[in-house]
């Protein structure tokens, strides 16, 4: 979420401080509509359609907790017609040092998973160890290139102001045990703030925003030229994302914004006076 040749240079970036951005990421609440834009014939799952509800509260002096709600209907070949219900929540700190990731998925209303992990490095350009726990245990280390999501996220709006078109950076997001990925993404030029169709996207209207496009390939293997997952979608400067596309491979889903609310931002935490 490595090549040999970038390990040299993932190491130097995850040691040097995080590049400043022209604003701070925002706090909010976005609704989502999803529908296929592709199926392939003959595919074993087939979407419908679905809804996605996505939350990030914090601050860069508190931290970041992201919590998701992703509900599809789906068709099965062999099991039918089916409703997956997947919430997940994480916190990050705001030194990019730990994460805390719990995940439930249920199928048609049934529990079928729940777990939490548990990730930390004692400082910058460090190994972070982890740990699973719920439905399946263990324990596992990953190398010191490896970011979280939201330092990720930093990165790449740091390289969109600088007009960078390219950003390769090794992630681990939780999402699937101890997988880590390369993570490719190309950057298109910066889109000039323009007027918003709707007036709760009323704060989005003065924001530059870019086109990201992100290819998934996992780690583990060095020679893979196709991605497990690729992501389209349309970032402002403040974090919020519209005009998202989720390619899986054998089909393809939209997630057209339907609602956006914006959340006021963590407080930064008071350090307590010392008495003379």
């Amino acid at each position: 979420m490595i090549h040999t040749k970038t390990i040299t240079i993932f190491t130097l970036l995850a040691c040097l401080p995080q590049p400043a951005l022209a604003m701070d990421l925002a706090s909010y609440r976005a609704d989502y509509d999803l529908q296929p834009v592709r199926i392939e014939q003959g595919g074993k799952v087939q979407p419908i359609d679905g809804q996605l509800a996505y939350e990030v509260a914090g601050s860069d002096c508190a931290g970041w907790t992201v919590s998701t709600q992703i509900k599809n209907r789906i068709a099965q070949a062999e099991q039918g017609l089916q409703t997956t219900d997947i919430k997940s929540r994480s916190f990050e700190t705001d030194d990019g040092l730990s994460m805390t990731v719990s995940q439930q998925e249920s199928v048609d209303g049934k529990l079928s998973d729940d777990s939490e992990i548990k990730i930390a490095k004692p400082e910058i350009g460090a190994k972070s160890k982890g740990s699973l726990s719920g439905s399946k245990s263990l324990t596992f280390s990953l190398n010191p290139e490896v970011i979280y999501p939201t330092e990720h996220q930093r990165r790449l709006l740091a390289a969109a102001a600088k007009g960078l078109t390219r950003d390769v950076s090794t992630v681990y997001d939780g999402s699937d045990g101890e997988k880590v990925f390369r993570i490719v993404t190309f950057i298109s030029k910066k889109h000039e703030p323009t007027a918003q169709p709707r007036d709760d996207l009323s704060a989005l209207a003065g924001l530059a925003s870019w086109t990201f496009q992100l290819g998934y390939y996992p780690v583990t293997d060095e020679q893979a030229d196709t991605p497990e997952f690729q992501t389209t979608f349309n970032m402002f400067e403040n974090g919020v994302s519209t005009a998202m596309v989720f390619d899986y491979g054998n089909y393809a889903m939209k997630a057209t914004i339907s609602q956006l609310q914006m959340l006021p931002a963590t407080s930064c935490p008071v350090s307590p006076v010392k008495l003379q």
